[in-house]
């Protein structure tokens, strides 16, 4: 997984990534970059294809590593919705998060 970050993403943000993101490294092959997203409704929301993604976050709600796992588990289960395996996906992320 290689992460990328917006150019317009703030320092302090990027600080707080880099402490959790190396933890999923190993869990997909995808190009991701992480942006904010400018909606304030909502946590997080994920655009992908089977070679890239991009995962907006909503830096000021909720959970920031939270928000990732869940927008990860999108992007490697290529499921849109909360399916059964988004679930099982989300779920094995979180294992890797709770040690």
């Amino acid at each position: 997984m290689d992460i990328y970050y917006d150019i317009k993403l703030k320092k302090k943000w990027i600080k707080i990534l880099d402490t959790f993101i190396y933890k999923y490294s190993n869990s997909c092959n995808l190009n991701i970059l992480i942006c904010e997203t400018n909606k304030k409704n909502i946590y997080g929301e994920t655009i992908f294809d089977n070679e890239s993604a991009l995962i907006k976050i909503n830096f000021n709600a909720g959970d920031i590593e939270d928000t990732f796992v869940h927008e990860l588990a999108h992007c490697i289960s290529q499921e849109r919705s909360h399916k059964l395996i988004w679930r099982r996906c989300y779920r094995r992320l979180n294992k890797i998060d709770n040690g």
